[in-house]
């Protein structure tokens, strides 16, 4: 299995590309709502 190391934590890289998908996805919205391309 491909693993990463994540916050002190050994996970699958699989899931640390969702995590970071959902942060950006996240962090576009919110920014889109303050009106900040």
């Amino acid at each position: 299995m491909d693993t990463k190391s994540f916050g002190g934590l050994t996970v699958p890289s699989k899931l640390v590309i969702n995590m970071e998908n959902i942060f950006i996805e996240y962090f576009n919205s919110v920014a889109a709502c303050k009106g900040i391309d």
